[in-house]
């Protein structure tokens, strides 16, 4: 659990090496009717950031599942929470990072019969 005051700040995660990253969930506050809204960025280097989601109009709650691309190894994400329909605290209890990659292989197959009548 984690959190940062709406307006100012952010919720930065340093990964342990980079990483080519394409998938986050995260769980937001939910413990209520609360909405939150948000943008979430990446980095290589801490200084140049890419916004990969911007949900900053939206209204969202619980579980979020993101998908965005990356074809580069990340080290940082940055979470800055936008909005809190109940006070202004970005609450964020769990997030998850991951990578998929869809890998195509090329596959023959012989079929051998002999037809005997």
């Amino acid at each position: 659990y984690t959190c940062h005051q709406v307006g100012s700040g952010a919720i930065i995660v340093l990964l342990n090496q980079p990483h080519v990253i394409s998938t986050l969930s995260m769980l937001l506050w939910d413990c209520d009717a609360r909405c939150y809204s948000y943008i979430v960025s990446v980095s290589k280097d801490r200084k140049e950031w890419i916004d990969v989601v911007d949900r900053s109009e939206e209204q969202c709650s619980s579980w979020q599942h993101l998908t965005f691309p990356t074809s580069h190894p990340i080290s940082y994400i940055r979470i800055i929470g936008t909005q809190n329909s109940a006070n202004s605290v970005f609450h964020l209890v769990l997030s998850m990072f991951y990578y998929f990659q869809l890998v195509l292989t090329k596959a023959f197959v012989f079929l051998l019969w002999s037809d005997k009548h």
